[in-house]
């Protein structure tokens, strides 16, 4: 399953208050990785999520649940 995020408030957020270079560092990508893992915890799914895409390349985040083995 693919999840795809776009426009992102955190790293607006982050972007306004400490600046381009710290944004490009995707600090905000843990906020949605433990919101996924929440997610599929909860579902009782065993997956292993991963981030394919970010805004900053490709102008939005895409995360990937694959089921784990």
């Amino acid at each position: 399953l693919t999840h795809s995020v776009g426009p992102c408030v955190f790293l607006n957020l982050i972007k306004e208050k400490c600046g381009e270079d710290v944004a490009k560092l995707l600090t905000c990508k843990h906020i949605d990785l433990s919101a996924f893992e929440a997610l599929y915890k909860n579902l009782n799914l065993s997956v292993n999520i991963h981030m394919e895409t970010s805004i900053p390349n490709e102008g939005h985040c895409q995360f990937t649940a694959l089921r784990k083995k």
